[in-house]
């Protein structure tokens, strides 16, 4: 992204044809190209204006991914929109462990999540709506999970909520019949956003349009994973 667009706007073509000639030399040497489209490059720009906690930033990604698609989509059939976002939404907007290390955790990762659940989306149904006529690709994510295991003595529900609070957080939104947020995160963020004093929870409503929208909005799902 930080080579294509990096002002966020105008398209860079030393960076088109960067990526161009390495799509070709993939395939000269009989490499099936799989491209991430966000790997975590935002550009500078971008998170001067907010990064991920900003809802503008659908409208960047979708446009960005539009560039993709229409320059390299002839050549790659194989698309993640995004690796990892609870990497780099909850490192990265909660903690301050991964970049951009803005610590506001449970608001910041919160509406980072969100925003990508939605870029996502209008980028999958874009390319569906525009380009899988004739290019005939897949369009998928990249989440990441361990598995959790309750201790001795210890509810088994917890290791469910725990699960649900990180691979549930976008599968359940995408993958599940009824979409959305899983219903255990909606109760529990919105219960203690209340006996914060917070006039609405800090988990962003996802109206019934955006659950639509999300719903269905991968061909397939990659799932990194590093333990259990």
């Amino acid at each position: 992204w930080s080579r294509i667009i990096p002002d966020g706007s105008r398209v860079n073509m030393k960076g088109i044809q960067y990526y161009s000639s390495l799509i070709n030399k993939l395939h000269a040497n009989n490499i099936e190209p799989l491209v991430t489209i966000f790997h975590w490059d935002l550009p500078q720009y971008l998170q001067d204006l907010g990064g991920w906690a900003n809802p503008n930033i659908v409208d960047y990604y979708v446009r960005y991914a539009d560039v993709l698609f229409e320059h390299f989509g002839d050549r790659v059939k194989q698309w993640i929109t995004f690796n990892e976002p609870s990497v780099f939404c909850g490192e990265g907007y909660g903690y301050t462990t991964k970049a951009p290390a803005i610590a506001s955790p449970g608001v910041g990762d919160y509406l980072c999540s969100h925003h990508v659940l939605l870029s996502n989306a209008k980028a999958y149904r874009l390319y569906k709506e525009k380009y899988f006529a004739t290019q005939q690709g897949q369009v998928g994510i990249c989440l990441n999970s361990g598995f959790n295991y309750a201790a001795p003595n210890v509810d088994p529900m917890v290791t469910e909520k725990a699960m649900e609070f990180e691979l549930g957080k976008y599968s359940n939104a995408i993958f599940s019949k009824d979409g959305g947020y899983p219903q255990i995160m909606i109760d529990q963020i919105g219960a203690k956003s209340r006996n914060e004093g917070r006039p609405w929870s800090r988990l962003p409503e996802m109206s019934q349009a955006d659950k639509d929208l999300i719903k269905g909005s991968a061909d397939f799902l990659a799932l990194n994973y590093y333990s259990s």
